[in-house]
């Protein structure tokens, strides 16, 4: 059996090269599928390494509150037109609140839902240029949509505009019946021992997009990419050029071997016929 026919095969999978080599007998198959799943574990490892060291991340700050917006001038408030919202932010007791929406006005941050929450707001948002003003449920429910085509995280500021109380109204003449079910039904849903709307159901294309807003540590940012992050790579890439160079060496050696064992038999054929 050409042993040096295997190891070349071998090594062609390795660099993803296409090989004429046909593996006949069944234990090479085998080894020939254990190999090519550790090419396929260390193809991964080395991709891995390459994305962790280009994903930079250092603490930065972040945009908790009105002051906060208010100190960066080039921030652009944005809100949706003609809610409840702009009413509190309008008529606010905090010269804060007032500052910010008067800036929203004047750079006209107030827009339809549909313009919130699309793909160039939200990359407003991701580059730090504009920052929205809504509810919470809304801005998880509506932003979630986003995170498979955004690239970049989002997340909810600790500080609160106002608390707004949510308030059920009734007309006098509806059957005291029909009150009697809501309010049952109402305790049913806040004595569920689940929650009323799951999380698959409130965001059913997930929140990897959203970063904790009550654990700090989980607050980064992308940061220029330096040499000494690409050192693993570097490395790695090392180590490959010497292996290479090695089985290229081995290579070279194997051929000189054959060449010189089929030299010396032409001569010793030839001795024998003369």
């Amino acid at each position: 059996m050409d042993v040096s026919k295997y190891l070349y095969a071998y090594i062609e999978v390795l660099f993803f090269e296409a090989t004429q080599v046909r593996f006949v007998p069944l234990s090479n198959r085998v080894l020939l599928g254990a190999w090519l799943l550790a090419c396929f574990v260390l193809v991964n490892l080395f991709n891995g390494e390459v994305k962790a060291n280009l994903l930079v991340k250092s603490n930065t700050a972040r945009i908790e509150t009105v002051d906060d917006i208010l100190r960066q001038p080039k921030l652009l408030p944005i809100t949706v037109e003609k809610s409840p919202l702009t009413t509190v932010l309008q008529t606010s007791g905090l010269k804060s609140v007032r500052d910010v929406y008067a800036r929203m006005v004047e750079r006209h941050g107030e827009m339809a839902p549909a313009q919130v929450y699309k793909l160039a707001t939200m990359d407003l948002v991701v580059r730090r240029r504009a920052v929205i003003l809504s509810d919470v449920t809304a801005a998880r429910v509506r932003m979630s949509q986003m995170c498979p085509v955004i690239r970049g995280y989002f997340y909810i500021g600790a500080g609160t505009i106002k608390d707004l109380r949510s308030t059920w109204y009734f007309r006098r003449d509806i059957p005291r019946w029909i009150v009697d079910e809501f309010n049952k039904r109402i305790l049913w849903l806040s004595a569920m021992p689940i929650p009323f709307m799951r999380h698959e159901e409130l965001y059913p294309e997930g929140t990897a997009c959203f970063l904790d807003s009550y654990k700090q540590d989980r607050s980064s940012a992308f940061q220029p990419l330096r040499f000494e992050d690409m050192r693993a790579v570097f490395v790695l890439a090392g180590y490959m050029l010497a292996t290479s160079v090695v089985f290229f060496v081995v290579e070279l050696l194997l051929f000189a071997c054959t060449r010189c064992s089929r030299s010396a038999c032409v001569q010793r054929t030839d001795i024998t016929e003369n």
